[in-house]
């Protein structure tokens, strides 16, 4: 295998972790949030949690997704160099969104 190709799976190694730490905080936060926010009994906390865990599992999946899908193109030597300010930003907005709606349900 030559050199860049190695450093190519490598650097997708990395993106790929880098979806798995920011997935895995953001369940953490979920978690965090129904098990430690008490709130006279209410399941608020509880569907705030959730929502963000839900959030964490579908960046997961994603991100689970590009890492085969860009491993492969890295393997038949087809790399198509995308533009990701869409994903992205759509990723981030979801994220916001979920962050925005766990903490409309806990006021």
């Amino acid at each position: 295998m030559a050199d860049s190709t190695v450093r190519d799976h490598l650097a997708n190694e990395r993106t790929f972790l880098a979806w798995l730490r920011t997935s895995a905080g953001v369940m953490a936060l979920g978690v965090g949030i129904a098990r430690f926010v008490t709130d006279d009994g209410s399941r608020y906390p509880v569907a705030a949690g959730l929502v963000l865990v839900v959030v964490g599992v579908v960046g997961l999946a994603y991100g689970t997704a590009r890492y085969y899908r860009v491993a492969t193109q890295i393997d038949t030597g087809e790399v198509e160099v995308a533009d990701h300010r869409g994903p992205l930003a759509a990723a981030a907005v979801v994220l916001a969104v979920a962050i925005l709606a766990a903490f409309i349900l806990l006021a």
